[in-house]
């Protein structure tokens, strides 16, 4: 395969660098190494989906959003597109493999509706759990064969007729509104609208201003924050329950002999 537009020398520009992701089908941009204006959403794709741009301290990823997730907020990974069942794999697999052959089980495969995603199963040899990045697949109706392309070759074995498996698409094909339900995962934290069906940067780590629930900082040793399920912060001094980690508290929050609130930390979320 050539991966022209893949492959490309880092340029720095005023401490601005942009990052092509390995290559997936169905993606369009590759080799655009033009530096972004993080301000603007873009109707049509102008990078892969994933793509990473640093800017000084901030890191960014290209994604294709659904919805309309607020400006910060974060955005949550809303992919529920997946092929999970038992007994998929239509020919038996081996270390090394680098393309496989999964029946489509639950719903019809798309073409390329997994790639940048991951292929999921645990091998037949140890038990042991797989994770291998897929490059492209095939369309398949379901209870026939889709053909994947693999990143790197398979790790474990898988038998025909026997081996469950998952596909899942990629984290950055569909960011959207965090879910009240607190069943989603935040990504990142758009700085400006990007509406449906649009495309545009998220920022996924360093120096961040986020809508806060309350003001935190004000107590001693309070320097961390979670993600509420609306895509708001709070401080970890009110954490009574699981909550996703967002970051760390930016600034000196005691001065003037006086404890003060912040709502700007560092994301760590994708570094």
């Amino acid at each position: 395969m050539s991966y022209v537009g893949v492959n490309h020398d880092l340029r720095v520009v005023n401490g601005r660098t942009l990052y092509m992701p390995p290559y997936a089908g169905g993606q369009e941009g590759w080799g655009n190494l033009a530096l972004p204006d993080v301000s603007v959403a873009d109707t049509a794709q102008k990078y892969p989906v994933g793509t990473k741009y640093v800017e000084g301290d901030r890191i960014f990823r290209y994604v294709h959003v659904s919805g309309s997730p607020l400006p910060g907020r974060g955005a949550a990974n809303l992919n529920t597109i997946q092929e999970r069942a038992g007994a998929s794999w239509d020919v038996n697999g081996v270390i090394g493999d680098t393309t496989v052959y999964i029946n489509a089980m639950v719903n019809d495969i798309d073409l390329d509706e997994f790639a940048g995603g991951w292929l999921l199963f645990a091998g037949a040899d140890t038990g042991h759990g797989n994770q291998i990045p897929i490059v492209s697949n095939t369309a398949a109706t379901v209870g026939n064969p889709s053909t994947i392309v693999l990143g790197h070759g398979l790790t474990g074995t898988a038998t025909a007729g026997v081996t469950g498996s998952t596909l899942t698409a990629s984290l950055w094909s569909q960011v959207g509104t965090s879910l009240p339900s607190g069943y989603s995962t935040i990504v990142g934290v758009p700085i400006t609208t990007i509406t449906d069906g649009e495309y545009g940067w998220i920022m996924t780590w360093g120096p961040c201003l986020v809508v806060p629930t309350g003001s935190y900082g004000d107590g001693a040793s309070e320097r961390t924050f979670y993600f509420q399920t609306d895509g708001t912060i709070f401080g970890g001094s009110d954490l009574s329950y699981d909550h996703q980690y967002a970051g760390v508290t930016a600034s000196l929050t005691y001065y003037d002999d006086t404890a003060q609130v912040t709502n700007f930390f560092i994301l760590q979320l994708f570094p």
